[in-house]
């Protein structure tokens, strides 16, 4: 099949090209930047430069049609929050001759919403921390007895004011920031997510029409810079495929789906803590027995209904899997100057320390000679730049495909406004 992928910046991106090249699909990636992940791999047959999704989706919109227009693709994948686009204009996407699995914009805007998403748990009965949600600033003083607790912002991730607070006293700031930039305005809200110790546990899976077709389930072995996993181990555990098929069966759910849980290991309970549309880092998956990308592509290119043989999950993977990125690893090793960096890729080369026992999930397969000298360069470059260069790499790929409340809102508006036309 000749495939594209929304995204070429994030590790999920490579991911998804390693293992679809492999099998023998032609792969393209739409291009935001020059210098991306996704360029220094194999497995990409071409790059389609694009503007930046996230400062005007609609522009990113137009090109990604017109690349699919001309290129004759058989299968179009989401791979990040381009997936609220693409949910909003499915019908342009199809009308270009195109096959996509992404749900419809209602059980979209309901997960892609935090408070929304955690309405949705507790009424699915589907454990999570305590969690309250403040409509003003007296709201938010009054829940400083759940400190330590995180503090979202409904929609976004980047937002300066999400993040852990401590302490009472962090929380008065939190509140007098959120006052002065007038954050409780109109129907503006914060969720208050009282924190839980605990590793966590990353989760992927993929519907077709609201049946489970594929999951899995690794723990967070060791933190990326970028918010994801330098190292990860599989821990498919059964009940996290019941709390799955109720939440994919309730938002009759279409296409990929993750979440992130505090696994409480004293307890064996897991408690989630986000909700996200799209694919997370499939390898992980891949190397335990469980092909996310190929139920995805399945899902993808053809219309799979609730009768379909296909709508049958697969059962878990294999438990206590272990990988990792180098790339990664690196840095975080490059928080703490070029000497770790050093080290890093000496624990990388001899499969020392976290990479004992473990696989490489951005370059794994064999062939990639351009993805393995790829990483040689970027390994030097990193030794060289030190710390200074490992956190521009850092921002420039978490930053691309992040989606704001303002677009959120346009987006939002707009599909409503074609509904109500219609």
């Amino acid at each position: 099949m000749k495939v594209l992928l929304s995204d070429g910046s994030s590790a999920t991106a490579l991911q998804l090209a390693a293992i679809l090249g492999g099998k023998g699909h032609q792969v393209h990636v739409l291009c935001e930047s020059a210098l991306m992940l996704t360029r220094f791999t194999k497995w990409v047959v071409k790059l389609h430069r694009v503007p930046c999704f996230r400062l005007d989706p609609y522009r990113w919109l137009s090109s990604a049609l017109s690349v699919l227009r001309a290129g004759g693709f058989d299968v179009f994948i989401c791979a990040h929050e381009h997936v609220a686009i693409a949910s909003a204009s499915a019908d342009q996407f199809r009308s270009v001759g195109v096959k996509m699995a992404v749900p419809s914009f209602e059980a979209l805007s309901r997960v892609m919403d935090k408070i929304s998403a955690y309405e949705i748990l507790r009424q699915l009965q589907i454990s999570q921390p305590e969690t309250s949600v403040a409509h003003s600033v007296d709201e938010l003083l009054r829940l400083v007895h759940m400190v330590p607790a995180y503090i979202k912002v409904p929609i976004g991730t980047t937002n300066a004011r999400v993040g852990l607070v401590s302490t009472p006293k962090e929380m008065a700031t939190v509140a007098l920031e959120c006052e002065a930039a007038g954050t409780f305005g109109g129907r503006g809200a914060l969720l208050v997510q009282k924190a839980i110790p605990g590793p966590v546990l990353m989760l992927t899976s993929v519907f077709s029409h609201g049946h489970l077709l594929a999951w899995h389930a690794c723990l967070k072995v060791r933190d990326s810079p970028l918010g994801g996993a330098a190292k990860r181990r599989s821990l498919p555990l059964a009940f996290i495929r019941d709390d799955l098929i109720k939440l994919g069966q309730h938002l009759q759910w279409n296409g990929a789906l993750s979440a992130d849980a505090i696994f409480v290991v004293k307890d064996q309970k897991v408690y989630y803590i986000n909700i996200s549309p799209g694919i997370l880092e499939p390898m992980n998956a891949l190397f335990s027995g469980v092909d996310i990308v190929d139920r995805l592509l399945q899902a993808s290119a053809r219309d799979t209904t609730a009768t379909s043989p296909a709508a049958i999950a697969v059962p878990p993977g294999a438990v206590n899997m272990q990988s990792h990125q180098v790339l990664a690893g690196l840095l975080r090793a490059a928080e703490n100057g070029r000497l770790a960096i050093v080290m890093e890729v000496f624990c990388a080369a001899i499969g020392a320390g976290d990479y004992r026992g473990s696989k490489e999930e951005l370059f794994p397969l064999p062939g990639d000679f351009l993805g393995r000298v790829s990483l040689f360069v970027i390994v030097v470059a990193l030794v060289i730049g030190g710390p200074r260069l490992a956190n521009y790499i850092g921002v420039q790929r978490a930053s691309m495909h992040t989606l704001s409340l303002l677009n959120w809102d346009i987006i939002a508006s707009k599909h409503q406004k074609e509904t109500t036309a219609t």
